[in-house]
């Protein structure tokens, strides 16, 4: 499995994953999406992105 590293790619530390997450659930369009992620599973989808 090819991984993107988006996160890593534009330098973001680590220790502001969970702020991004919480971030991201805040959102306008975030609730209009069909299925909602929750803050846990935003946390893993960036931390993959490493």
């Amino acid at each position: 499995m090819v991984k993107a590293g988006v996160a890593k790619d534009i330098e973001m530390p680590k220790s502001e994953i969970e702020a991004l997450a919480k971030q991201c659930m805040v959102l306008p369009d975030y609730k209009g999406n069909p299925r909602v992620a929750t803050e846990t599973e935003i946390i893993e989808l960036v931390e993959d992105s490493y």
